[in-house]
């Protein structure tokens, strides 16, 4: 799948249709396509070619219709395979010998034609089982594989599609949508399959996960409702309780925050970002040296121009006037356009 790693899914079909030609034939306003190697194929082995067998072409058009649903002759392309007896058995042939190759590209172009013209639960069961295998060797065909999932969900009763719209939108972090979709699924085909059950089960927690993150700040305690059961489901999740503690925070209640804060470094105590929790906890308290100590320990880490104004405005208002200067000094350098940054400087020319 190397060819297509630099490259969209658009552009991997368009170079594909370079490599068919388009002749006229008899009987037919339509230019019709016939792959090039074909010919060539032909020519060298029969030492000639006087007449191109039709099915040339049957493959040429089932492979325009899955490479470029706009195609100038795509309607007349369809009557033409429409009026043709046994297309649909001859290309269902092709694909196969495609797929047994190992060419599910080419497998897969041909099954998107075919499914223009009999769009069925069998042609797009084969269509996802394809695409799940291109997928699994390039993930520039997720993109293609989820607009092909909506047009198998035209299919009445067709439950399979949200099934593997759920695997794909989790993948993604799409735990919403992949949610949505399971739920479906299970609605749709009535499962009772525990796997399955279990699937959505996580699915809903981790949906609660990223819900509960969104409203931090805007809505902790709504947070801290879908947050803190979670910590039953992941107990070893030391981003989880810093999570919760920045909700306690920015509540102001400081001492369960600093509570889960040290969970979380207990859990795991590379956190940084709890590290610099723990110094902004301490300073709201108004316990400045304790802040300090955290604050500059999170400071080393990171360089942050934010926690370097942290401990400006913690060594303010301790009065020591010479560190202040200094980490301001130093939060310049990282950042002097940052809007803390100057207002520091501004107050700090009173002094």
């Amino acid at each position: 799948m190397d060819e297509v790693d630099q490259m969209d899914i658009k552009s991997l079909f368009s170079d594909k249709l370079d490599k068919f030609v388009f002749l006229k034939i008899s009987g037919e306003e339509a230019y019709l396509p016939v792959k090039s190697t074909e010919i060539i194929k032909d020519i060298k082995e029969k030492g000639g070619l006087e007449k191109i067998p039709f099915s040339y072409f049957l493959y040429g058009m089932f492979f325009i219709l899955g490479a470029d649903e706009k195609f100038s002759y795509t309607d007349d392309y369809m009557r033409i395979i429409a009026r043709t007896e046994g297309s649909t058995r001859f290309i269902k042939g092709k694909i196969a010998e495609e797929i047994k190759q190992g060419n599910f590209e080419d497998g897969y172009v041909l099954l998107k034609g075919l499914s223009q013209i009999e769009k069925s639960e069998d042609v797009f069961d084969k269509l996802i089982m394809v695409l799940e295998e291109l997928r699994s060797r390039n993930s520039v065909f997720a993109e293609e594989e989820i607009a092909m999932l909506e047009k198998a969900k035209e299919i009445q009763g067709y439950y399979k599609p949200y099934f593997y719209e759920a695997v794909l939108r989790r993948e993604t972090k799409d735990y919403e949508g992949a949610l949505k979709a399971i739920s479906r699924y299970i609605e749709m085909s009535g499962t009772t399959d525990r796997e399955v059950i279990g699937f959505r089960d996580d699915l809903s927690k981790s949906a609660d996960y990223e819900k509960g993150k969104e409203l931090i700040y805007d809505d902790p305690k709504g947070a801290l409702k879908l947050l803190i059961p979670l910590t039953d489901a992941f107990p070893e999740d030391a981003t989880l309780l810093y999570y919760i503690g920045v909700c306690y925070r920015v509540l102001e209640n400081h001492e369960k925050s600093i509570y889960y804060l040290n969970q979380a470094l207990e859990l795991d105590n590379d956190l940084v970002q709890v590290v610099n929790e723990l110094g902004i906890n301490y300073a709201s308290m108004g316990d400045c040296e304790t802040a300090v100590s955290y604050l500059r320990k999170a400071f080393e880490a990171t360089k942050s121009v934010e926690i370097c104004t942290n401990l400006v405005m913690c060594y303010l208002e301790m009065g020591n006037m010479e560190d202040a200067k200094s980490h301001l000094a130093l939060a310049e350098k990282l950042d002097p356009e940052d809007e803390i940054v100057q207002e520091l400087k501004k107050h700090l020319t009173q002094y």
